[in-house]
């Protein structure tokens, strides 16, 4: 089973692509460069929420009634779990590499947005003076009309992402195994304090929830995400090892004291957040303005 476990775990699995279809983190990082966004993100989100829920729940199913051979299954006899399993749904190696070419094809495609999402993101903390060399890595390259400076950061640390895996897989397993762990506490960042708040800080859109839905859905959400982030952490099978032991741990522990230091060295470098921004797009929500920040403002 640990085998199952640590391909769900890595990112050329479709199961993982399809966890990563629920997370709504994608589309938000895309909210300044979409016309009306206050009523369009939320609209993409509900969508890919819909598309990602049905895509996993009929391939799950479709994959467990596939498997007629757990024994061979969990001795994984080849480097990709998932090959065996589909050997066994098509009963024979060239629909097995068939299917696998399936998943390799949308796997290319699916990188174009992973770039599009982690150069916005970086481009955001460089345009709020969250990183080094900020000034151009929250550059807007006026002739691609994109942050093509932070998203060219990005394909150099996903390269070397990729030579930690020819190194080590346990290594490269543990930076991908601790992303699920470091989203879930990068929501529990905003909606607890939220939460504690009662919602003040907090710019109302045409889809806000009551108080009464909103308080027991956040306190459901945070309490399943604080048990199951600290079962995520827990090895994958027993007895384990140096080397089949969960890093996960260890890479939510280390990147939070980094980012730590990294925040006390900052705050007092001039780092001020992005507080303008919030304070001039309350007073174009105020004006009954819409938000759409344009390349050509940086």
């Amino acid at each position: 089973m640990e085998h199952l476990l640590l391909e769900l775990r890595t990112s050329t699995s479709p199961l993982y692509d399809f966890v990563l279809t629920l997370n709504s983190d994608c589309i938000s990082h895309l909210a300044e460069e979409i016309p009306r966004p206050r009523v369009n993100v939320p609209k993409a989100i509900l969508a890919q929420y819909v598309v990602g829920f049905f895509s996993a729940f009929f391939y799950i199913i479709t994959i467990f009634y596939s498997v007629n051979d757990l024994d061979s299954l969990f001795s994984n006899p080849w480097p990709f779990p998932l090959a065996e399993l589909y050997r066994q749904a098509t009963n024979s190696r060239a629909g097995s590499l068939g299917l696998l070419i399936v998943i390799f094809l949308p796997t290319l495609s699916t990188n174009i947005g992973c770039y599009i999402t982690t150069g916005r993101m970086l481009w955001t903390l460089g345009r709020d003076g969250a990183v080094p060399f900020s000034g151009w890595v929250g550059h807007v390259d006026k002739s691609w009309g994109n942050p093509f400076n932070a998203t060219l950061v990005c394909a150099v640390l996903n390269t070397i992402l990729g030579l930690v895996y020819i190194g080590s897989s346990t290594a490269f397993s543990a930076f991908v195994g601790s992303f699920i762990v470091l989203a879930s506490l990068s929501y529990l960042a905003f909606i607890v304090p939220n939460i504690l708040s009662r919602r003040t800080r907090v710019i109302k859109g045409p889809f806000t929830m009551p108080a009464p839905v909103f308080y027991t859905v956040a306190s459901i959400a945070s309490t399943y995400m604080t048990v199951w982030i600290v079962i995520y952490c827990f090895p994958f099978a027993l007895p384990f090892n140096a080397t089949t032991m969960n890093y996960t741990s260890v890479m939510t522990g280390g990147c939070t004291i980094l980012l730590g230091v990294w925040y006390l060295y900052i705050r007092n470098k001039g780092y001020a957040g992005p507080r303008a921004l919030v304070e001039e797009t309350e007073k174009k929500l105020a004006r009954g303005e819409d938000v759409v920040v344009s390349a050509d403002r940086f």
